[in-house]
């Protein structure tokens, strides 16, 4: 994808303003495949946060089942995941 973008031909002669161009293209091309691959960050982080926030609410109040605590460990995981994509 990005020897596709920045290999797309340029209208100007100026090196400085071709560089820009095909930086801007290039920008473009990788936070719609971004988009596409990873889907909405932002969302999948909200969702995340909000399951793993009931788990914890549930272990202040009982102990959690193995399966329950597995979960919760790899929302976390998922969590620090998704806040260093965002």
């Amino acid at each position: 994808m990005v020897k596709s973008s920045w290999d797309e031909p340029v209208q100007t002669s100026c090196p400085l303003e071709c560089f820009s161009i095909k930086l801007k293209r290039l920008t473009r091309a990788l936070q719609s495949w971004g988009a596409k691959r990873v889907g909405h960050i932002k969302t999948q982080l909200a969702l995340t946060r909000e399951v793993l926030h009931r788990l914890e609410v549930a272990q202040d109040r009982r102990t959690l089942s193995i399966g329950e605590d597995w979960l919760r460990k790899e929302l976390k995981r998922l969590c620090l995941k998704l806040a260093s994509l965002e």
